[in-house]
């Protein structure tokens, strides 16, 4: 294991200097540079879902096939069954 020399240690400095300085000017933005931004990407992103919507067409005309199917109409009625059967007739 050998230690970093200050050459080393020196460069690693300069290169988070750099970054650093990378990175002030983007905080140096004012409050309202930012919300106008925050807003402008806001505009741009409903823009692009609205794009995106497909239309739909509506007819009501259009009738349901309302079909029930009746089930074990010939079993015996279970004490189950005559409890449920006075309960829907309240």
């Amino acid at each position: 294991m050998e230690y970093a020399t200050k050459a080393e240690l020196s460069e690693i400095r300069e290169m988070v200097e750099e970054i650093k300085s990378m990175l002030e000017p983007k905080e140096e933005m004012s409050a309202e540079e930012k919300a106008e931004e925050a807003v402008e990407d806001i505009v741009e992103e409903v823009k692009e879902e609205l794009s995106q919507v497909e239309k739909v067409n509506h007819n009501p005309e259009t009738e349901e096939d309302k079909s029930v199917y009746l089930y074990s109409q010939k079993r015996a009625e279970t004490t189950f069954d005559r409890v449920l059967a006075k309960i829907t007739r309240k």
